[in-house]
């Protein structure tokens, strides 16, 4: 299948060209194509609920800070010690859910979604999770599709000098080939 995102036209006009020698730069480069991938050419939609999760819980951080804030503001710090207090304490609490949700729910996913099948009624969910080790040019990328409850994955783990030139920019042909033969694996080529 062709892709709309990598493809001739598309990668040309809108080139992605990185630092390869930064692990962060390659990792978000690589995760927000395999997410526009998965939505664009295979028409999952993406599921927010790790991105709200851990907002709602950043929000509830900051939202504690401002109470603290505004009650030391109003009131004097003797007799604002008690909010301030339970501001502390809530705001470790919210930064505990932040952090064990990233490591023990949402893991390495970078893409979570959902589509209808054919017959309307069925929906399929898809997860993609990707790790790179610090300091490795090996990148793995994990494909995972369920459907009522059954579950087919397939991995790949490769340099990410065959995704990239010298110059740091992404070859989408290379790429694209390498996702769609994890995709085809697990979905067929009929999707």
């Amino acid at each position: 299948m062709p892709s709309r995102l990598l493809g001739p036209g598309y990668a040309e006009e809108h080139p992605v060209v990185i630092n390869h020698y930064n692990n962060h730069e390659v990792k978000l480069a690589l995760d927000h194509a395999l997410q526009q991938i998965a939505t664009l050419d295979y028409d999952f939609k993406q599921s927010f609920v790790h991105t709200d999760v851990k907002l709602a819980s950043g929000y509830g951080c900051v939202l504690c800070s401002l109470v603290a804030f505004g009650y030391n503001y109003i009131y004097p710090f003797e007799q604002s010690k008690p909010v301030i207090w339970a501001c502390v304490a809530l705001y470790f609490v919210f930064n505990a859910i932040f952090t064990l949700y990233g490591y023990l729910v949402e893991k390495n996913a970078i893409f979570v979604g959902h589509k209808k099948l054919a017959d309307g009624k069925t929906e399929a969910k898809l997860t993609i999770n990707t790790i790179q080790k610090k300091y490795s040019s090996e990148f793995t990328i994990e494909v995972i599709y369920s459907v009522q409850g059954k579950s087919k994955s397939a991995k790949i783990h490769k340099s990410i000098g065959g995704w990239f030139d010298v110059a740091g920019q992404l070859s989408g042909k290379h790429f694209h080939a390498d996702v769609e033969s994890l995709f085809v694996s697990i979905l067929g080529k009929s999707e």
